[in-house]
């Protein structure tokens, strides 16, 4: 009986599964989404509309137990705590607003397209590469649009504004 590790893949089924865990995350995207806007939307009504990044707490003092007790928490899906007071008055604490995606992604923070450059960074060689043995063997050998091997494989991406000016032209400007 052959093992799971040598049975055929099957791409269909591959495929099949790679949308419905796409079409899975989409999905808790837009939840989380939906959840931050229904709680700003409340946390807007109760009386603390801001537009500001940082928001500091505010408290109320309890007569019964003595001491100090935070009021008005802003959601913990748009903000985080950082910090802690003693006291009212040690104003350590406080609640800065965060994104769970990058900033250029963000239309709030960024109306207009990103501002990067963005370059992939690969290893490997395109042109003039031999496929290794075990490639050749399962027949897994990539191949370039010219029928050449490709061993080329992405690494990250680089992210980066870059500016090009004459130096005399900048002179002037400054």
């Amino acid at each position: 009986m052959p093992s799971p590790k040598n049975a055929k893949v099957d791409v269909t089924l591959k495929k099949k599964l790679i949308a419905e865990e796409n079409e899975r995350t989409a999905k808790a995207k837009r939840d989380t989404e939906d959840e931050r806007a229904r709680e700003m939307e409340e946390f807007k009504s109760s009386g603390n509309a801001t537009c500001s990044n940082i928001i500091e707490p505010q408290y109320e003092r309890d007569t019964i137990l003595e001491c100090d007790r935070e009021i008005n928490k802003p959601p913990e899906s748009q903000y985080i705590g950082l910090g802690w007071d003693e006291n009212a008055e040690s104003k350590r604490k406080h609640y800065r607003r965060f994104y769970n995606d990058e900033l250029e992604n963000v239309k709030d923070v960024l109306g207009i397209g990103s501002p990067f450059n963005t370059y992939s960074i690969t290893r490997g060689q395109s042109r003039g590469a031999k496929a290794g043995l075990l490639a050749s063997i399962f027949n897994e050998v990539k191949e370039d649009e010219s029928g050449q091997v490709d061993t080329t494989e992405l690494m990250g991406k680089f992210k980066a504004v870059i500016e090009v000016e004459v130096r005399k032209d900048k002179e002037t400007y400054m």
